[in-house]
């Protein structure tokens, strides 16, 4: 593989970022979810949910929690976003061929901002007849109910432009711990544990655009390997920023840093992962540390 760059650890907002030639910001709202004190809003069931254009090419995004007021919702408030899931029911997976439809946009509480054609003219393709769903997981850790809405903004642009039209599709291929095709979930461990996932054997070739690791509290870092080497080496930040350090004062995982310039990806490449977790950084609900969850998103040009 070729040698990676880092992006910056500390996520900043999109709108502080310049849009692309050719390309419209448009922010969506999802919600609103209602949770309840000391609760988990559950993952299923899924959504039908709104499309931010048609023919045309998703080239960033970054999702906000907030309360329905437009203010932002975190830990300082004891609420925080466990993850949204968007899948296309009518693209099939290129991991998970028999899940319900293609995963294709999976942030989390760290809210980063991805970008897919910083180097080159690709992005998410949304067709006309496609069918998305959300799959949403809020955590309430106050003690009082809470009416929140999950706002996605998104960059796109219109694949019939002339700009469009020298646009290619992009998809997510994806490596969790734990079980292939599962939520990159496992039960935690004390101390300093390594966790690896099995090998997924490529179904794509293309040029890797962008990759980085979600991963929850506890977290240090994760790399990938494709065929053995590293790809990406995607490090977890504790490091203060607004909204993320809780009641107790404690400073929640903020950011990851993500590698560009990682070079191709061939069918039939082995892809795996490992993550690293510190228990002493884990979060911990009724006196039990909470699983742990890692995954790895990397953007292919198709």
């Amino acid at each position: 593989m070729a040698s990676f760059s880092l992006a910056s650890t500390i996520e900043t907002s999109i709108s502080d970022m310049p849009i692309s030639i050719g390309a419209t910001r448009t922010e969506v709202r999802y919600g609103p979810f209602h949770v309840e004190s000391q609760t988990m809003y559950p993952h299923t069931p899924y959504i039908t949910t709104q499309k931010p254009c048609i023919d045309c090419y998703l080239v960033a995004m970054q999702t906000e929690l907030e309360y329905i007021n437009g203010t932002v919702a975190n830990f300082d408030s004891g609420i925080w976003l466990h993850h949204l899931m968007q899948f296309n029911t009518n693209q099939a997976d290129p991991v998970c061929a028999q899940n319900s439809g293609n995963l294709f946009y999976g942030p989390g509480n760290e809210r980063p901002i991805w970008e897919l054609n910083s180097d080159a003219p690709f992005g998410y393709y949304v067709a006309q007849d496609d069918v998305w769903v959300n799959g949403v997981e809020i955590m309430n850790d106050s003690n009082d109910a809470k009416d929140v809405q999950v706002t996605v903004t998104y960059d796109w642009v219109p694949a019939s432009t002339l700009v469009g039209q020298t646009y290619k599709n992009a998809d997510l291929i994806w490596v969790n711990i734990g079980a292939t095709c599962g939520d990159g979930e496992v039960p935690p461990q004390n101390g300093v544990t390594t966790f690896k996932s099995d090998v997924w054997e490529s179904t794509v070739t293309g040029p890797i655009l962008t990759a980085r690791a979600h991963m929850h509290d506890g977290g240090m870092n994760a790399t990938l390997y494709i065929n053995g080497k590293v790809a990406c080496l995607s490090e977890q930040s504790y490091a203060p920023r607004d909204g993320f350090t809780d009641a107790q004062g404690v400073s929640h995982l903020s950011g990851a840093s993500g590698c560009a310039d990682v070079g191709m990806l061939q069918k039939g490449d082995q892809l795996y992962m490992e993550a690293v977790y510190d228990s002493s950084k884990a979060l911990q609900h009724n006196g039990k540390l909470d699983n742990f969850v890692a995954v790895m998103f990397v953007y292919v040009g198709v």
